[in-house]
C-alpha cells in the first residue's frame, strides 16, 4: 500500500465520525428530535433523503458516484462542493450506525473508491453503506435502510447462534458456469439480432441450503455507456436484488453470491467506461465481454471475438478466452466474504 492509500483511509478515519455528528444533529433539528444512532431514527434519515435530494437524482448523485468510484470525494476538492458534501455525511453516518450498533471498522478502500464496515460484531460480516445509500436515494421503495440495519442484525445474530457452512469451491463453480451461461446467450442474442446493450445476471445463495437461491437477468441500456455514473448506479440497484428474496426451499434469508456483466465491445466505440477490460484488447476488437464478480474472493473475465458470416452478419462468438479480474473502479467489487450485506 503507498503513502497515498494510507493517507486516504486515515483521512476517512479521523473525519467520518464527526461528519456523522453533524449530519444526525440536522436531521434532529429538522424534526426537533433527540439525535440517535438508533434503528429507529433510520426512516426519518430516509424521509429527509427522499425530500432534500430528490431533485438531485439526476445530476448531482451521479456526478457523486462519478467521484466516489473515482476516489472518495473526501480525498478530492469536489468535497469542498457543496451539493456533494451531504452525501458524504450521509456514507459516514450509516458506517457509524453498524459501528455504535453491532461494532467493526470503516475502511476505505482507495483502489476501488468503495466504503465498507468490516469485521462487524468481530464475525467478519462486511456492511455496504454506499450501496444502501445508494438505493435509498434512487430506489421507489421505502424503508431501505431499515432493511440495511435489519439484515446486517439478521447476519450477526445468526453466526453468533449457528455458524454456516459454505461450500465455497462449490458456489464458485456455480458462478463460473452462469458467468458462461450468460456470455453464450449474449453472443447467441447478436447471432438472432435481438441484443440490448447489456445485461447483468445477479445470483443469491441460501447459507442454509449451501446452494444458489435466485437469478435476475436486468438489462442495461446504451445510455448507461455514455456515463460512468449511470453505470454504476445501475449495478449497484441491481447486485443486492435477488438477495432480498427469500429462498425458494427454506424460505429463509438470502445472501448476495455476485454477478456478471456481459455486453458487446467494439474497442475504442465506449470511451473510458470499459477501459479497465478493452485497454488489453488488440485494436479495431470487438466481441462480447463478460465480467464475473462474486463475494467468494474470485472472479474472471471472458472475451469472445465476433465470427461473422460473408455478408458481415454475426454467425456467433468465439470460445471464450478467460483472464483474471483485477480490482476495478468501473464495477461494484463484492468483498471477499459471502457475509456482506
Amino acid at each position: 500500500m503507498d503513502g497515498s492509500e494510507d493517507e486516504a483511509r486515515e483521512h476517512w478515519l479521523e473525519t467520518y465520525s464527526s461528519l456523522s455528528d453533524s449530519f444526525v444533529s440536522k436531521i434532529a433539528r429538522w424534526k426537533s428530535i433527540v439525535p440517535s444512532y438508533e434503528r429507529n431514527m433510520l426512516p426519518v434519515v430516509e424521509e429527509y433523503l427522499r425530500k432534500e435530494f430528490k431533485s438531485f437524482r439526476s445530476s448531482i448523485l451521479r456526478e457523486f458516484v462519478f467521484s466516489f468510484v473515482k476516489g472518495l470525494p473526501l480525498t478530492s476538492q469536489r468535497v469542498s462542493d457543496e451539493s456533494l458534501f451531504p452525501f458524504v455525511e450521509v456514507l459516514a453516518y450509516l458506517c457509524r450506525v453498524i459501528v455504535l450498533n453491532f461494532g467493526g471498522r470503516p475502511v476505505f478502500h482507495l483502489r476501488t473508491g468503495m466504503v465498507t464496515v468490516e469485521d462487524v460484531a468481530g464475525l467478519g460480516v462486511v456492511a455496504l453503506p454506499a450501496l444502501w445509500l445508494n438505493r435509498a436515494i434512487y430506489g421507489e421503495e421505502t424503508g431501505v435502510l431499515e432493511c440495511y440495519y435489519d439484515r446486517v442484525d439478521w447476519l450477526v445474530n445468526r453466526l453468533k447462534t449457528r455458524p454456516f457452512n459454505i461450500d465455497y469451491d462449490g458456489l464458485w463453480n456455480v458462478m463460473r458456469n452462469y458467468g458462461y451461461k450468460h456470455h453464450s446467450l449474449n453472443g447467441e442474442l447478436l447471432r438472432v439480432n435481438m441484443y440490448q446493450a447489456g445485461t447483468i445476471a445477479c445470483v443469491s445463495f441460501c447459507p442454509d441450503c449451501n446452494r444458489p437461491a435466485h437469478v435476475s437477468y436486468i438489462p442495461i441500456l446504451y445510455e448507461a455507456f455514455t456515463d460512468l455514473g449511470e453505470l454504476v448506479k445501475n449495478i449497484y440497484v441491481a447486485v443486492f436484488e435477488t438477495a432480498e428474496w427469500p429462498c425458494p426451499s427454506c424460505k429463509g434469508q438470502c445472501l448476495p453470491l455476485g454477478y456478471s456483466f456481459s455486453t458487446l465491445v467494439k474497442k475504442g466505440t465506449r470511451g473510458s467506461v470499459l477501459s479497465d477490460f478493452t485497454d488489453q484488447l488488440p485494436e479495431s476488437w470487438e466481441g462480447v465481454l463478460t465480467v464475473i464478480v462474486t463475494s467468494l474472493g474470485k472472479g474472471l473475465v471472458l472475451t469472445s471475438p465476433l465470427k461473422r458470416y460473408l455478408d458481415n452478419s454475426v454467425s456467433g462468438i468465439e470460445e471464450p478466452a478467460e483472464s483474471p479480474l483485477l480490482e476495478s473502479q468501473t464495477f461494484l467489487m463484492l468483498p471477499s466474504t459471502p457475509f456482506c450485506t
